[in-house]
């Protein structure tokens, strides 16, 4: 499986609604995917990137994942196909 169907997996098990003390109770996830070739970035900036995706599929709205990639703009985004979010 690839890193992509891994984060969908992911988000999907994670559409949960239940409901609590009487209220309805809806969990969601949003996934931040940094990659790195051996030996060209550390741990930190690793982690740094990470976050950074995180923070954009956060900010897209819930189950979502962004992947950090090296190029120019920093960031690709993707939406998983089970998300709601339809443009």
């Amino acid at each position: 499986a690839t890193v992509i169907q891994i984060a969908e997996r992911i988000i999907t098990s994670m559409l949960v609604s239940s409901v609590v003390q009487g209220r309805d109770i809806d969990i969601r996830t949003s996934i931040g995917i940094a990659f790195r070739k051996p030996g060209s970035i550390g741990p930190d900036e690793l982690l740094h990137r990470a976050d950074t995706a995180l923070y954009q599929a956060k900010h897209g709205g819930q189950g979502h994942y962004v992947v950090f990639a090296s190029a120019p703009a920093g960031l690709t985004a993707g939406v998983s196909r089970q998300s709601a979010v339809v443009g």
